[in-house]
């Protein structure tokens, strides 16, 4: 009752008075089903249901030292060893359940109390070994510290055997005639938080009492744990158990499995315990502040702080439905709170954030859950998984694997008479769960210890955790009426961080065109060659004259206006590239449609894009059925446009026109026209020029399908770079050994494919090669270390919608996946949560790109440019994503 009482006195006097009385009736409706009473010893002695639970575990797992309990205390002034042992050892006789063991009766767990339980086959007394003295002081008190806190660990990670007595273990550090340390480990099954504050206590008061030569103050107890158990197993079933389980049942109906926090590492089958702890703290203006909003709000600290926990694990994970695990004393009888036990219960407490509430109305969700939660503490959490059919997993904990936890910090130095007492710190090496936060209250504000296994999280992953955790806090007390989705998550060293990582800011010609770069290179190297294809070739200049004349020609015979769209239907062959520079000299942007494609998926495009014209070859005629359509079709292959003008257009094209219209592939639907201006993939060709090295002497070997934007990067950047564009026959481009000889015997220095074409292309040395750029799937780290000796390896990443590609990684022969890198030029990288709110590194989000390269938006569909091209506001300022 006591521990309710310090949960709720916080709240207004009216509710506190009623749930008092709840709890009142409870307590004796409890008291006169079935009365607390002491039992015969000479019957067997059942387990409580917690203790059951520990036992099956134990019986499962073998010998498992993550339910070790320390009590560990540095101990300075003239210590009364003696006085120490005696102390201990009466504490012992004085609970039954630190003399108890656990065997199997009739194949049930059963709990013998033993008088002499250690040893007993020998006529030794017991409780001269109950502590064992270490001396330690011919060591250096670096060594001593040293010494200490490995022989801290060693003695938490011993498990003990539950079926020999004691189930404890102390021993004595001498670190010198006045300094000690104190390692107590005692296991869960017969303690918990409650009872190591009840053994300080008496510990303190019999050591004192001893000192001056004085009996125990202590009175004597009219019960012990083993009368509770059996008390718990004849009270908690008919419909005492029915009313409890009515309402977990309720509570708990189609609860998550699991909660997916991002892990560092992927989670092992079966859970190993292993964890360590990373600490954070609020001052205490932010504890005031928070106590205050308690107040106000008609709810506790554990309240405000259990709902910012589960919003921080709700922003983290993606999940609307967190359930955490919370401790509670469960001890509201008043017959047992002197008593050492294993009385602990954990609560299942479920928090639902659906509808972006204000944080005071979540907060008014998880004080209805907390309070009802109390109602119904009595079901011990191992029955509710029993009776509620949850399916078991060896990889993590049922129903919740986080948990929280709020404590008043005792005293952390504590004068006896000649002795002062500090708590002895140590490096926590276990954890029961993937995650607990354990709040402790201090005079100088609130401490966070964040427990968290070791299997699943890297340190900076948890470390990052807790400073998110206190600007959210900072972020509820400052305005706790907001919208939770847009409190504040990122700490000021993240938003710069993300600010710096997209600094990428760089000079490019704003007022030029891809045309404008490519005539830029005919100026200046006109006899350098432009275009291989087999045993055809062009020089720039040749090029360049020859897109003028279809250029020419289509503005002679077409209304060509900006943005104007013209349909290419080509295979690989000169004529591909002379078309695609033809259209855009005429100031007009092309569509590229393979000639493979069914002709309803060509039908549909040239209806979509709404052109009159269509370039193609001759001998496609009858594959495209060209007759049928009602479009203007210019044959590339013939002799149709060389009387034209050779000259460069006059033509004011700018760099937000449109230069093509790629389609996407339509597997999730409708395929989808992609609008892409001149001035976006002019970023993309001078930053692969720049970030590739493409020179005049370089040779591109083009790889991508002429319909897919890779293709376009490729002609762009080697054109704009002076560098020669070699073409071939699609049958040459698989994956095969005449791919191979094609890289050597032209000596290509700039190859780009998909990481599974290359995986399959054997193996070469292929000296002139000097980069190779991989996309469109992930890359395995096995690609790199093949492939990446002497030459520069480069993973791209990036939708059609933001210009070929969005980033870039330069890869190293590391062992590891590549990542996508950083942002190209111009281009501005966030993650976003479903609410548009940015997310720390390394929490999981959806990729949102800004900047040059971004498309104008699908043509012919406002609603869906709308729905994906949005304008949100990062950092202060609107960004279009």
């Amino acid at each position: 009752m006591s521990d309710i009482l310090k949960r709720l006195e916080t709240l207004s006097p009216e509710k506190r008075e009623l749930i008092l009385q709840k709890l009142k009736k409870q307590e004796q409706s409890s008291q006169n089903d079935n009365r607390l009473i002491s039992v015969s010893r000479q019957q067997p002695l059942p387990l409580s249901f917690a203790q059951q639970r520990l036992w099956f575990i134990d019986q499962l797992e073998g010998e498992n030292c993550v339910y070790n309990v320390p009590f560990f205390l540095q101990i300075s002034g003239c210590l009364e060893i003696a006085a120490l042992k005696e102390a201990i050892t009466a504490i012992i006789q004085r609970h039954e359940v630190l003399r108890s063991s656990f065997s199997v009766v009739d194949g049930s767990p059963i709990q013998v109390i033993h008088d002499n339980p250690q040893l007993m086959m020998q006529l030794i007394d017991w409780r001269q070994l109950m502590m064992q003295l270490i001396d330690w002081r011919q060591l250096t008190e670096a060594d001593q510290l040293k010494k200490a806190q490995q022989l801290a660990i060693e003695e938490l990670q011993q498990p003990f055997d539950l079926s020999n007595p004691p189930l404890l273990r102390v021993k004595l550090l001498q670190l010198s005639n006045q300094s000690y340390v104190l390692l107590l480990v005692i296991h869960h099954i017969v303690c918990d938080g409650w009872s190591m504050q009840i053994f300080r206590r008496e510990l303190f008061a019999l050591y004192t009492a001893f000192c001056a030569g004085k009996p125990s103050p202590l009175p004597e107890l009219s019960l012990q744990y083993a009368d509770f158990a059996h008390w718990q197993r004849q009270w908690l079933q008919g419909e005492v158990l029915q009313k409890q389980l009515n309402y977990w049942q309720k509570q708990l109906a189609a609860v998550p499995p699991l909660l997916e926090l991002p892990t560092d590492r992927p989670r092992p089958s079966t859970q190993t315990y292993r964890g360590r702890s990373e600490f954070g703290a609020l001052n205490q203006n932010l504890t005031q502040k928070l106590k205050r909003l308690s107040q106000e709000s008609g709810t506790t600290l554990f309240m405000t702080l259990l709902t910012a926990f589960a919003l921080l694990l709700s922003r983290y994970s993606g999940q609307e439905d967190i359930v955490v695990g919370s401790a509670i004393a469960n001890r509201n009888l008043r017959q047992i709170e002197p008593l050492i036990g294993f009385f602990v219960n954990t609560l299942a407490l479920r928090t639902n954030l659906q509808g972006n509430p204000t944080f005071l109305e979540l907060l008014e969700r998880v004080k209805q859950v907390t309070l009802d939660a109390y109602d119904h503490q009595d079901l011990p959490f191992e029955k509710l998984v029993d009776e509620l059919g949850l399916e078991r997993s060896l990889s993590y904990h049922p129903l919740f694997q986080v948990a929280f936890g709020l404590q008043n910090e005792t005293q952390q130095t504590l004068e006896i008479p000649g002795l002062t007492l500090n708590p002895f710190k140590w490096e926590n090496t276990t954890t029961l769960f993937d995650l607990s936060l354990i709040v402790r209250e201090t005079f100088q504000g609130l401490t966070t210890e964040w427990e968290y296994a070791t299997d699943l999280f890297a340190a900076t992953t948890i470390q990052r955790m807790v400073g998110n955790f206190a600007v959210l806090i900072q972020g509820i007390v400052d305005n706790p009426q907001q919208p939770i989705n847009t409190l504040p998550l990122l700490t000021e060293v993240e938003r710069q961080q993300l600010q710096n990582w997209n600094q990428t800011q760089t000079d490019y010609p704003l007022n030029q065109t891809l045309v404008d770069l490519f005539e830029a290179q005919v100026a200046k190297n006109p006899n350098n060659l432009a275009l291989l294809f087999e045993s055809q070739s062009l020089t720039y200049q040749q090029l360049n004259q020859k897109a003028n004349q279809l250029a020419h020609y289509l503005i002679q015979n077409h209304q060509i206006q900006p943005d104007t769209l013209i349909g290419i239907c080509v295979e690989r062959s000169l004529e591909m590239i002379i078309g695609v520079l033809g259209i855009l000299k005429a100031g007009a942007a092309y569509v590229p449609i393979d000639p493979n494609y069914p002709r309803e998926r060509i039908g549909f495009m040239l209806q979509d894009c709404g052109t009159s014209v269509l370039l193609t070859q001759s001998f496609l005629k009858d594959k495209l059925a060209l007759t049928e359509l009602k479009h203007q079709v210019i044959y590339l292959d013939e002799d149709t446009f060389s009387s034209a003008f050779t000259d460069n257009p006059n033509l004011q094209i700018t760099p937000n026109n449109l230069a093509y219209i790629i389609y996407t592939s339509g597997s999730t639907g409708r395929p989808k026209g992609v609008m892409i201006e001149h001035q976006a993939i002019v970023n993309l060709a001078l930053a692969w020029a720049k970030t590739f090295q493409v020179q005049p002497q370089s040779r591109w070997l083009q790889f991508g399908s002429f319909s897919f934007d890779l293709s376009i990067g490729e002609i762009a950047t080697a054109l704009s770079a002076g560098a020669c564009l070699y073409l071939a026959q699609k049958e040459t481009l698989l994956p095969s050994q005449a791919l191979v000889d094609l890289l050597a015997d032209d000596k290509i220095s700039h190859f780009a494919l998909p990481p599974s074409a290359l995986s399959v292309l054997p193996r070469a040395i292929l000296p002139d090669l000097q980069a190779i750029i991989v996309g469109g799937e992930a890359c395995p780290a096995e690609l790199v270390t093949q492939w990446g000796t002497k030459r520069c390896f480069f993973n791209c990443y990036g939708p059609t919608e933001s210009t070929v590609i969005a980033t870039i990684a330069s890869c190293e022969q590391n062992g590891k996946n590549p990542s996508i890198g950083q942002p190209l030029s111009n281009i501005r990288i966030y993650i976003l949560d479903a609410n548009n709110q940015p997310l720390p590194p390394g929490i999981p989000g959806e990729l949102c790109i800004a900047g040059v390269g971004l498309a104008r938006g699908y043509l012919n569909r406002p609603d869906l440019t709308a729905e994906k091209f949005m304008e949100v506001e990062l950092f202060g300022k609107p960004e279009r994503i």
